[in-house]
């Protein structure tokens, strides 16, 4: 059953001289192999091309079918990943990695939050409380939130879901709120983010915690609102990754959310991931009182409504950006 929204989502068959093969599709490998899930692999197949013809001519058993790509994961050995590569169908080929929630750290001290969204000024030491959605801690107090497993080996599929669950025929406005990454760059989730935004979904991504230059994806992805950290003297948190993708920062640091556990059970956190949920529920609140706009167009009224030049400690890319 759809959701309701919006939320805050070996073989034998030769090589070569067979019909419908030609020349090898390229094959995308993770930068650091420890991430990648041994052979698997994610297969994204060219425009208008048929998955069961491919899977049956090459005679490959899919892992996962996708609807948000025209693609599917599958397990092969050597023999039979160069036969999928040399099908004049396959687009690219890529290893499979583990998805990983942005690592966040624990912090006894009150957030601030939702007091800093709401004002231009610099603030004082306050004790408010914010993430995306909640009507104890949430930004967007009457948004619907639904969990959706993405980590692991799960990211892809739960992208998929999402996809698969908002345009099935629901109205309602959808955003996807992902504070994760591969941490590497991944082709199958860029591409999988501009389906969704083409799709009207607002994609928002955490620029990750590394205090380095975000490369990784989602984040990478053009489509999507890639979000910084700040701290409560309006400095980059120091641990919030920067550069040329970041849109946008929001507040990372000694955030208070809803935590499991009981139904009033809660916790302070930190990271992108705490500052990405605050911007997933601003867009909440913007459709709710503005109405909906498309992904590209909420990205440049969220850059409109940001104070420009009150963050500090963010190295300067102008040379690279």
């Amino acid at each position: 059953m759809p959701p309701s929204l919006p939320e805050i989502v070996s073989s034998s068959v030769p090589a070569r001289g067979y019909c419908g093969f030609s020349s090898q599709a390229p094959l995308l490998n993770q930068i650091d192999l420890s991430e990648s899930l041994k052979d698997r692999y994610i297969v994204k197949l060219k425009p208008g091309v048929n998955i069961s013809s491919v899977c049956e001519e090459t005679r490959t058993q899919t892992v996962h079918t996708y609807k948000v790509i025209n693609g599917f994961s599958v397990k092969l050995d050597k023999n039979e990943l160069d036969i999928l590569r040399n099908h004049a169908g396959v687009e690219y080929v890529a290893e499979d990695a583990l998805v990983r929630a942005n690592a966040i750290v624990t912090q006894h001290d009150a957030p601030w939050g939702l007091a800093r969204l709401s004002t231009h000024e610099r603030l004082a030491d306050q004790n408010p409380n914010g993430t995306a959605a909640g009507s104890r801690f949430g930004v967007a107090k009457r948004a619907t939130v639904i969990a959706v497993k993405v980590l692991n080996d799960q990211g892809l599929a739960g992208m998929d879901w999402v996809w698969a669950s908002v345009t099935s025929g629901t109205a309602r406005p959808a955003i996807a709120s992902m504070s994760l990454s591969v941490d590497v760059p991944f082709a199958p989730i860029d591409d999988t983010v501009a389906v969704m935004t083409a799709s009207g979904i607002h994609v928002i991504a955490s620029a990750g915690n590394e205090g380095a230059v975000a490369i990784d994806s989602p984040a990478r992805a053009s489509s999507a609102i890639t979000v910084g950290a700040t701290d409560i003297t309006d400095d980059r948190q120091f641990n919030s990754n920067f550069g040329c993708v970041v849109d946008i920062h929001a507040p990372g640091e000694n955030i208070i959310s809803s935590w499991v556990g009981c139904t009033d059970a809660y916790r302070a956190l930190s990271g992108t991931s705490m500052a990405t949920a605050h911007v997933a529920g601003v867009i909440a609140s913007l459709i709710s009182s503005e109405g909906n706009l498309l992904p590209l167009d909420m990205k440049a009224r969220l850059q409109r409504m940001a104070v420009e030049g009150a963050i500090s400690n963010i190295p300067n890319l102008t040379s690279i950006c």
